[in-house]
């Protein structure tokens, strides 16, 4: 797997085979062949999320489920 530094501006597009094989830093995201940034968000959206992800893991057993955070995931 191939890293790279994200690119500021970047003018061509990427497939998403090689948007897969291809770590960038900071990460970024695929969106419509362009690589673009990724939000990494506040402390206010962290420690939300930190609450729920809490609220959710003590009721796994409990309600059948399984819980994750930051999973990244691809839709077409």
């Amino acid at each position: 797997m191939a890293t790279m530094t994200s690119p500021e501006f970047q003018e061509s597009l990427v497939t998403v085979e090689e948007y897969l094989r291809t770590s960038y830093r900071p990460d970024c995201e695929y969106i419509d062949g362009r690589i673009e940034g990724r939000n990494v968000g506040k402390w206010e959206h962290a420690r939300v999320q930190w609450l729920l992800a809490l609220w959710f893991g003590n009721h796994e057993k409990e309600w059948g489920i399984k819980g994750s955070t930051e999973q990244r995931v691809r839709v077409s």
